[in-house]
């Protein structure tokens, strides 16, 4: 039997290798299917399969758990881009209205960048769960959508954020709440949260043990909560870490108060609902954003009330009830804060749309 020429035996051989690769899977488009596998079970697959599969440097995932923490990386990633290209359109923020804005925004943002990396890295030795997890993912979509909020307040131009919010990334933000849907609902179903400890149940419950008291006929130690909150500043500069309660005494309190990042732990104890009430008028019709008008904002880690009203119904000019089903929708539970994906796990009753 003759033996075939040289020729055709090169010929068969690279015939065969180029059919075997196309016959055979490659690597790059099977990481291709790992990634639209797992982004078709999100609530939004486009932003998902289109940032991943940019991204080579993440790598497909494997599993659930690597899916979550790639889709944190990226939204990270993506939250750093977007602070980034804000920053760069701070100068262009003329009026007034407008850099209040961009300073709302830049303190979000600079927020949602702090609850990623928690998420990402949680703190070593603090026993966090999925619903810790779920919180800071929350207050991250909440800062992101507040964010623009702002910018539609003031009536400013849409080239000024709108290349900020064309990063998607509260797109991302509600994928990782979803993909993080505890298994099951918070066990205890008490008067106070399972993350609350019992030392500070007691200090919830014991209004003796505070640090300071505010009353606003002058039998306390200040007469604005401000001026306890500037108090515990002071005092957490050679005290970091440890609680600092502050009773707040039966009465109406018009402040605009913030408990800043770097002010962690504060508990703060009211005479009761309806006793101790903190109140303001400020809104978007008085010429301020939706993170400005805030009678009350937290960003410090450890915060916790008690007994406090913390606003009344609103009677400022400019206030008016919506009745168009297409302006409230975008403020319902499932839209705004994605509650669909995480709130049934806490076993809390809610209503997602109107």
């Amino acid at each position: 039997m003759q033996s075939l020429p040289p020729f055709l035996f090169l010929f068969f051989f690279f015939f065969l290798l180029l059919l075997s690769s196309f016959l055979s899977p490659s690597l790059s488009s099977h990481e291709s299917d790992d990634i639209e596998f797992w982004c078709s079970n999100t609530p939004h697959p486009e932003p998902c399969r289109y940032y991943l599969g940019r991204n080579p440097y993440l790598g497909a995932p494997k599993d659930k758990a690597q899916f979550y923490k790639l889709s944190l990386r990226l939204a990270l990633d993506l939250t750093l881009r977007a602070q980034s290209h804000l920053k760069r359109s701070g100068p262009a923020c003329r009026r007034s209205p407008e850099k209040t804005a961009w300073l709302d925004c830049w303190k979000l943002y600079a927020n949602t960048v702090l609850q990623l990396n928690r998420t990402l890295a949680p703190p070593p030795g603090a026993g966090c769960t999925a619903f810790d997890y779920q919180t800071w993912l929350s207050a991250a979509l909440t800062n992101l959508q507040t964010c623009p909020k702002g910018f539609r307040d003031t009536r400013a131009s849409a080239e000024l954020i709108g290349p900020v919010v064309r990063y998607n990334v509260s797109d991302l933000v509600s994928n990782c709440l979803a993909i993080n849907r505890p298994a099951a609902a918070d066990a205890d179903r008490g008067r106070f949260s399972s993350w609350t400890t019992f030392g500070t149940r007691r200090l919830l419950q014991l209004s003796a043990a505070a640090d300071v008291v505010v009353a606003e006929d002058g039998s306390g130690n200040f007469r604005t909560i401000k001026e306890a909150l500037d108090a515990a500043s002071k005092r957490m500069q050679s005290t970091r870490g440890s609680k600092f309660v502050i009773h707040i005494k039966a009465g109406v309190y018009n402040e605009y108060l913030q408990v800043v990042s770097s002010l962690s732990n504060i508990v703060m104890v009211g005479d009761g609902i309806g006793k101790t009430i903190i109140t303001g008028s400020r809104s978007v019709a008085n010429g301020y954003t939706t993170l400005s008008s805030a009678t009350f904002s937290v960003f410090g880690d450890g915060f916790v009330a008690s007994g406090i009203t913390m606003s009344r119904r609103v009677k400022w000019p400019g206030y008016h009830v919506v009745r168009r089903p297409s302006i409230m929708r975008p403020f319902t539970v499932g839209r705004f804060i994605a509650g669909g994906s995480w709130i049934p796990s806490t076993g809390v009753p809610f209503n997602p749309s109107l």
